[in-house]
């Protein structure tokens, strides 16, 4: 394998790595955001739930309580079903607004609230919150994002790879005319320099060829 080949293929493999690092590092951040956002929109819901239901204590009306609910499921697709439990001493009464979902995503979440004029009248809310629709949205743009971060990546790799192939054959050339200048000193032509202005290494060693081409001539 030639020096430029090993030096395309080190920075073809350098540069995968550090996408795979990126985009870990991505991966983690999206779903820690969007694990917070799922929280905060469970809260959200959860408020609206409880002030619905302290609006329908305060007005003494079930049938608007349902009818809030009813509008909250339109407002959070997430939101499956809600049952509704009056208590008014011992007397309790109870509504059901959809069907309960048995086990998989859906997860059941309650609220109890007390009617601030007279605390023995209270309404219980269990709802159900479908995980895979409040987490949809999430899901999306981290999609989203992963696509953006492939195509970024393979714009990256490619200017990578030109600018490694660049360095590589410039590299390269300062070596091969090394090369051929150590060719021509053991064919017996004595006395040949190399014309190259450079502080790093390769100068350097230019610099100690030309002498020693010039002190094998005297």
């Amino acid at each position: 394998m030639t020096i430029r080949v090993r030096l395309i293929v080190q920075t073809a493999l350098l540069q995968f790595v550090l996408l795979i690092l990126m985009g870990a590092g991505v991966v983690v951040v999206q779903r820690v955001l969007g694990e917070r956002e799922v929280r905060r929109e469970e809260t959200l819901m959860k408020h609206t739930v409880a002030r619905t239901a302290t609006d329908a204590l305060i007005q003494k009306d079930e049938v608007q309580l349902l009818s809030y609910l009813n509008f909250l499921k339109v407002q959070y697709p997430a939101l499956t079903y809600a049952r509704v439990i009056w208590h008014k001493g011992a007397k309790t009464s109870t509504q059901n607004l959809g069907n309960a979902a048995v086990g998989g995503r859906v997860l059941e979440r309650r609220v109890r609230v007390s009617d601030p004029a007279a605390g023995e009248r209270t309404v219980e809310i269990s709802f159900g919150v479908d995980q895979d629709v409040l987490r949809q949205p999430t899901r999306e743009r981290q999609h989203a994002m992963m696509k953006m971060l492939l195509a970024a990546g393979a714009l990256m790799a490619l200017l990578g790879l030109f600018v490694a192939t660049l360095l590589a054959r410039s590299l390269t050339q300062r070596l091969g005319a090394l090369g051929k200048m150590a060719e021509q000193i053991s064919e017996g032509r004595l006395g040949v320099n190399l014309e190259w202005e450079s502080e790093d290494e390769i100068g350097t060693l230019v610099r100690v060829f030309n002498h020693m081409s010039t002190r094998l001539a005297d």
